[in-house]
């Protein structure tokens, strides 16, 4: 039998999840075909369905350039939110490399974040929201000479707030933000009590932060 050569960040990461739920004591199976998907996932093949007697999970494993003007994970997200009895997760893996986001690319991400939130999925407006503001928060660092090797969104928002680089006010409200975001993650993409004036907030520290690029 041939080896698996594929060591991508996204493949593993889908066995580190999978490992996970399989300690919790799921049933898992990764990128399931069509017989092992429930009927309204047809036509779509999700990175990992975890199931147990109390919990069905739809996970998704993208890299933040993955999340750029696409409306595919919305998609997903619509249809498992229309049953109680499953959720969706969704886990972003940070790209070192990746190229600062153009204005274009943060107008296609809005545009996925309008799109979840007319569909009541307000959790994922808000990962696609807080995802571009980490995005930003590097993007910035990188511009003022300050390295980001090995540090957290929180500690480089931290520190371009030491250095006068952002005004305090909008530190706070990235660090509320990021907080959110982690919390999502935690939470599979579901929290009680989101609403629509989360999104729009976060979505205004966004573009309170790219005015500083």
């Amino acid at each position: 039998m041939k080896p698996d050569m594929d060591q991508s960040p996204e493949r593993k990461e889908r066995h580190k999840v999978a490992r996970r739920y399989k300690r919790l004591g799921y049933e898992v199976q990764e990128n399931p075909g069509p017989d092992l998907l429930p009927d309204f996932m047809r036509g779509v093949t999700p990175d990992l369905v975890a199931r147990s007697q109390a919990d069905n999970v739809v996970v998704e494993i993208k890299q933040h350039r993955a999340l750029k003007g696409s409306n595919t994970l919305v998609g997903i997200a619509e249809r498992v939110s229309g049953h109680p009895e499953w959720r969706f997760e969704l886990v972003v893996l940070e790209d070192a490399s990746e190229a600062p986001l153009s204005d274009a690319g943060f107008q296609n991400v809005l545009g996925a974040v309008q799109t979840a939130t007319t569909n009541g999925l307000s959790g994922m407006a808000c990962i696609y929201a807080a995802t571009v503001l980490a995005q930003t928060v590097r993007d910035l660092a990188k511009r003022n000479r300050i390295s980001s090797w090995n540090k957290s969104d929180r500690s480089l928002v931290a520190e371009l707030g030491f250095k006068g680089i952002l005004p305090d006010d909008l530190v706070e409200r990235c660090l509320s933000a990021l907080a959110l975001r982690d919390d999502l993650a935690h939470a599979g993409g579901n929290l009680p009590g989101l609403s629509d004036d989360d999104v729009q907030d976060l979505v205004r520290s966004c573009g309170m932060l790219r005015d500083f690029l």
